[in-house]
């Protein structure tokens, strides 16, 4: 075999052998789709959350969810539970790894017990301080006097009535 001959085959093999590989690399560069990356979101490594030990409520800081037991379950809502009063003073900050509170509340009412029960407080009630919504007539109530006070037809303790002009 001729020797011109013979680098023109090995040539023109080469060439077929390393054609698909390179039109092969050219041919899907432009057809493949985007990969796009999203930021990978990791749950915190901690929850902040208030909790109220004298109701044994939790109020997770950041979501604005509140966390409480009602009916033998705990029930979770972003509306604050009406039929409980908050005493905003009597909160305590927990920092824990779980995303459900009560999860250890046994814990968190070991450490954080509820204040005692006053006997004979300020609003002579024996059950504790009454809610401002609860506290009567003089307290911002809507109920109406019972007839007793310096109004229309009252005179003051010691004072002589007055009797309209003739």
């Amino acid at each position: 075999m001729d020797r011109r001959k013979f680098v023109r085959l090995m040539a023109g093999t080469a060439a077929i052998a390393l054609l698909p590989g390179i039109s092969g690399c050219a041919d899907h560069a432009h057809t493949r789709t985007r990969v796009v990356y999203a930021p990978v979101r990791h749950p915190p490594a901690y929850y902040e959350y208030y909790y109220y030990p004298d109701v044994k409520v939790y109020y997770h800081i950041h979501t604005g969810y509140y966390y409480y037991y009602f009916n033998g379950a705990w029930r979770k809502t972003r509306q604050r539970p009406g039929f409980l009063y908050f005493d905003e003073r009597r909160r305590h900050t927990i920092v824990i790894r779980d995303e459900h509170p009560y999860v250890r509340h046994e814990v968190h009412v070991r450490n954080y017990p509820p204040r005692p029960v006053p006997r004979g407080n300020a609003y002579g009630h024996d059950k504790g301080p009454v809610p401002p919504e609860n506290r009567g007539v003089g307290y911002g109530s809507t109920q109406p006097p019972h007839g007793q006070g310096a109004g229309r037809g009252h005179a003051q303790p010691g004072s002589q009535p007055q009797l309209p002009p003739q």
